[in-house]
């Protein structure tokens, strides 16, 4: 099955074994942009949730749903990262079911809505999935570029410290939007602690609980995004 073709004019058949999950928050033009971006390579089976925005951006859901029949959760207040997440596991796994639209997927891709993603990162993130399908893949951007705000590049090295020394976690991106998620971690992603950014962080504890049995993060890399 053909779905689109990129704008190199190269044709990609629908990805059915990944579901992508994108929280958002007043989004604006660069949302619309990655979801062309992930529809000319072939993802399909899309997962967004609203996050209480603010009714001038609601147009950008709106264009979402329409130009890529994306499937819209939406909350009537912001309630944060965390709960957004969960409300997207609880809509994937209500759809994983036998004879769902979700059943033949192996897992997700968490993405962000704002850009800092691009398309060649998710589908490295993809296809480790795929490779790895009991494994919990974790997106580290590269702050290693001098351009980088020192605020940026200060704040990651502090929470990378406090995990290793306190957590014995060597992750070099612990706030990272980028994730692969087997579809068997999901329920119990469902029950980890955190409503809002904290969330991020309690998923890197609860998922090292797992390592003793079949989880390991595995890491890719991808450029820190800049927005001036």
């Amino acid at each position: 099955m053909i779905l689109s073709e990129n704008n190199d004019g190269i044709k990609y058949p629908a990805v059915n074994d990944i579901c992508i999950i994108i929280p958002a928050y007043n989004p604006d033009e660069k949302f619309i942009s990655f979801l062309s971006d992930l529809s000319s390579f072939g993802y399909h089976k899309i997962v967004i949730v609203d996050d209480g925005s603010s009714s001038d951006t609601k147009i950008f859901f709106d264009r979402a749903k329409n130009m890529y029949s994306v499937k819209v959760v939406s909350h009537s207040v912001n309630l944060g990262q965390g709960r957004a997440y969960k409300s997207a596991f609880n809509y994937y796994l209500s759809k994983a079911v036998k004879g769902g639209e979700f059943e033949d997927t192996i897992g997700i891709i968490q993405c962000d809505c704002d850009g800092q993603h691009h398309i060649e990162d998710v589908n490295k993130c993809a296809d480790l999935l795929r490779q790895n399908p009991d494994k919990f893949i974790l997106g580290v951007r590269d702050f290693s570029d001098k351009n980088i705000p020192f605020r940026s590049r200060f704040g990651n090295n502090m929470t990378t410290f406090v995990f290793k020394i306190l957590c014995g976690l060597d992750i070099q991106d612990t706030q990272t939007g980028l994730k692969g998620i087997s579809a068997s971690l999901i329920p119990t992603l469902m029950e980890t602690p955190g409503e809002r950014f904290e969330y991020a962080s309690s998923v890197l504890l609860e998922t090292k609980k797992h390592w003793t049995t079949s989880y390991t993060i595995l890491l890719i890399f991808f450029p820190f995004t800049l927005f001036i």
